[in-house]
């Protein structure tokens, strides 16, 4: 068994000793950190409060503006995309291209149409040449200009012309 332990009780009427004075201190000490600490922390609510409300406000804004603006209309959808492919064929330097397929041809070869699609930047030429060697050189010029691409024979036959052979082709190429 445990031996007795006198209790000292401090009934007010001892004088401040060293050790009464420390925890005085020390208990005056807590309640300010912990006055201090309460404040922070409704400091620190009040704040979070405030930019909830103001973050709430500015989203209850965007929503308003946003439910201004309807859907666009498919047909005014439809309409602007023919705008801007009307546009494109517009702003396409159309005479620098005629000269430039005009110049790669040759005596012996005649072109039938020329279809270009200019929101691909692409070209379907159609002509007729004596003979393929004529198709073939015409194509390795076109290939040589600068401003076409992905030059390519996708297609020729042999026919017969006023009782002549000859060869209808087509070729495809891109332009820059």
């Amino acid at each position: 068994m445990m031996a007795p332990v006198a209790i000292r009780l401090d009934f007010g009427d001892a004088p401040w000793d060293a050790e009464r004075k420390l925890g005085a201190a020390l208990f005056v000490l807590g309640a300010l950190l912990v006055t201090a600490l309460l404040w922070l922390g409704v400091a620190t609510a009040r704040r979070t409060d405030q930019l909830e409300a103001d973050h709430a406000a500015r989203l209850k804004r965007q929503s308003q503006i946003a439910s201004h603006f309807a859907p666009p209309d498919p047909l005014v959808l439809k309409q602007l995309a023919e705008a801007n492919n009307t546009v494109d064929a517009l702003s396409v330097r159309w005479d620098d291209l005629f000269v430039m397929i005009e110049g790669a041809g040759s005596k012996g070869l005649g072109l039938l149409s020329l279809v270009p699609d200019p929101r691909n930047h692409s070209l379907r030429i159609s002509g007729e040449a004596k003979t393929l060697d004529d198709v073939l050189a015409y194509v390795g010029r076109l290939d040589q200009q600068p401003v076409l691409t992905e030059v390519a024979l996708i297609s020729y036959q042999t026919a017969e012309r006023k009782g002549s052979p000859s060869v209808e082709f087509t070729v495809t190429a891109k332009w820059k």
